[in-house]
């Protein structure tokens, strides 16, 4: 990895709730070690005993030192939020640690260290080694647990909740007593099984781990996290499992965490839970009821969504902000929106990470140079941890209620393998290229301007059926007119070895995957919106971009194969069949239309259409293909 080479400027956020005493043990302990080379920001979480006034007083001196006093307690999660927002917006820090008031920094070169580890790995969070009081080892696990055993949990803690919360809890505390007190003597010398069983092997903890979970006493933001998002917490916990957000937060936007053995901290642990409830059933109420909370935000995040949205996007810049807010203001959030950057050379990356930073369901992934559709597609949809997968072009939106109808027709149909649905067709034209629009208009088929564009079958069909609604062309044929069961249309996009191919390649996968659904639902709402423009995909011609059509060769040729030795081979043929016919004969419109060199032109289908893969595999169909060309050559 390319080492980085940045300015730095630290930043510390202190979270305060009671406890006065130690937080100025920690603010001391970071004074000491840096002086004023960095921004301290003590966040108040609106303590009962007026504290952070009393703070703010204190260090009203010290320009480095800032108080902020929050009006009420807003958590663990936001509370931190405000320091690092603050830090991040206002102090301009590119590197941030955020950390309990019960945190002791102890190395002198502790910044030293952080710059040296993010300069060689790039991480993104760090997280140091910790030590308890007596130089124990704060142990904590470094992988997340199947979400059954949060679950498991989750249902564990809300009946201690409703234990502690019930109007009969003396009465029923008492009895417990009373029967832990006739247990004890038989119990004594024994121990849990699991405790019997247990084995810590603390050496780990002096190892060095990259992209594991995290310990939240003591977090870094470095640059690469800093620049990305606006907040260092997921914001809908009140107090724990953040980290093990934070953690999915990284791994879903391909961010590396380390931990790092080299730098050590001491934590004194509980001080401000500890100092604000003193009797047991208070504070038992209070963890219970926050961790079953956590928990819920938790198995939520760590189920798959139901909609995996894939946008590909290439110097979409005038339109891919419509379209982000046409997602985001569905009243529906059971997605994750993954929007792939093709290379673009416009701001439309600039655009794409100002939402990712807005809205933690936006994933943005960015292809290092131009790798067209098919490859940016196939990078989106690998990516994708949906149900379903639902295709949307960049300069199209969605109508609104779209996802929320998405969703209940999805369960009237009995979750089929593909729905598709119907779209509205909107014109993206003004001021002197309106006429040009238009003009294209005219050429357009009539279906196109029909308020229900797509052809497709309305109602539910099975197994063959799909394949001849197919060869009837009763089915849609686009990306972005279905959604689609995830690992189906993953291996639809594994079995597409054509990535060089623009031009019909969503045909080409759609073929494939109707072949390999075995059910299907059509409904008649109109749930896309189409959009005509004239952007640049739409500008035609010369005998180059005529040659990249003719590239559809390519594609019969593949599909030829695919159906070669299956089941449906009869079928797959006469699709194979139609599908030569058709684009045959847009070919030679398309030359007569353009006043192309029909010579050229014609030679480049010639050379296009020969079928090498499919005569290694069925010598006679490809002879038919290419008899089916020569004649509609002449």
């Amino acid at each position: 990895m390319a080492e980085r080479k940045e300015t730095y400027k630290f930043g510390f956020v202190v979270l305060h709730y009671g406890g006065m005493d130690v937080t100025k043990q920690c603010i001391f302990c970071v004074e000491k070690l840096y002086g004023p080379d960095v921004a301290i920001a003590i966040v108040d979480n609106h303590s009962p005993d007026h504290s952070g006034e009393k703070l703010r007083q204190f260090y009203q001196d010290k320009g480095q030192i800032t108080v902020l006093v929050n009006e009420d307690n807003l958590g663990f999660a936001r509370g931190n939020n405000v320091g690092y927002r603050y830090l991040r917006e206002q102090k301009h820090c590119n590197m941030i640690c955020v950390m309990n008031n019960d945190v002791m920094v102890q190395q002198a070169d502790m910044l030293e260290r952080l710059k040296k580890e993010y300069e060689t790995s790039g991480f993104a969070v760090l997280g140091p080694h910790v030590t308890l009081p007596g130089e124990k080892e704060n142990l904590f696990d470094f992988s997340l647990k199947p979400v059954d055993f949060y679950v498991s949990e989750y249902r564990r803690l809300s009946k201690l909740y409703r234990y502690f919360s019930s109007k009969l809890y003396p009465e029923r505390e008492l009895a417990n007593r009373a029967i832990r007190m006739v247990q004890k003597p038989f119990q004594a010398g024994k121990k849990p099984e699991e405790e019997q069983n247990k084995t810590v092997d603390v050496s780990v903890y002096h190892e060095r781990h990259e992209n594991v979970l995290l310990h939240g006493c003591c977090l870094v933001f470095s640059p690469l996290y800093i620049d990305r998002f606006s907040d260092c917490f997921c914001p809908d916990t009140f107090m724990f499992k953040e980290e093990e957000l934070l953690y999915l937060r990284c791994r879903e936007h391909d961010l590396k965490t380390v931990y790092d053995p080299d730098i050590d901290i001491l934590h004194m642990e509980d001080v401000s839970t500890n100092s604000a409830y003193k009797k047991r059933r208070e504070k038992e109420i209070f963890v219970c009821k926050n961790q079953a909370e956590s928990l819920r935000v938790l198995i939520r995040a760590m189920r798959p969504p139901l909609l995996s949205v894939c946008i590909p996007c290439y110097n979409v810049e005038q339109w891919i902000a419509r379209c982000l807010d046409s997602i985001l203001s569905q009243e529906f959030y059971d997605c994750e929106i993954l929007c792939v950057d093709d290379g673009s050379t416009d701001g439309t990356l600039e655009i794409l990470r100002d939402y990712e930073k807005k809205d933690a369901r936006i994933r943005v992934l960015v292809n290092e140079e131009n790798r067209k559709l098919v490859y940016t597609r196939k990078r989106a949809i690998a990516q994708a941890r949906g149900q379903y997968v639902f295709q949307i072009d960049s300069d199209d939106s969605l109508p609104a209620g779209a996802l929320r109808t998405i969703r209940n027709k999805l369960k009237e149909c009995n979750y089929p393998d593909v729905m598709e649905f119907c779209a509205n067709v909107v014109l993206d034209a003004s001021g002197s290229a309106k006429a040009a629009v238009l003009n294209r208009l005219k050429k357009i088929k009539d279906d196109l301007l029909h308020d229900n564009y797509c052809r497709i079958h309305i109602g539910a069909l099975q197994g063959a059926d799909i394949l001849d609604a197919l060869t009837q062309d009763a089915l849609g044929q686009m990306p972005w007119n279905k959604v689609v069961r995830t690992p189906l249309m993953k291996k639809a996009y594994e079995m597409c070895d054509r990535e060089d191919i623009y031009y019909k390649d969503d045909v080409y996968v759609c073929c494939i995957l109707y072949a390999l659904c075995r059910s299907y639902a059509g409904i008649p709402q109109r749930l896309y919106n189409y959009s005509i423009s004239t952007g640049k995909s739409r500008k035609m011609f010369s005998e180059d971009d005529f040659k990249e059509m003719c590239k559809t060769g390519q594609i019969v040729d593949s599909l030829g194969c695919f159906f070669t030795g299956r089941k449906d081979a009869v079928q797959g043929r006469k699709l194979v069949r139609i599908k030569l016919e058709h684009w045959l004969e847009l070919l030679l419109q398309t030359i007569e239309a353009q006043h192309l060199d029909s010579e050229v032109c014609r030679q480049y289908i010639k050379e296009a259409y020969t079928f090498p893969a499919l005569e290694q595999k069925d010598t006679e169909f490809a002879w038919e293909l290419k008899t089916i060309v020569t004649e509609r050559l002449r």
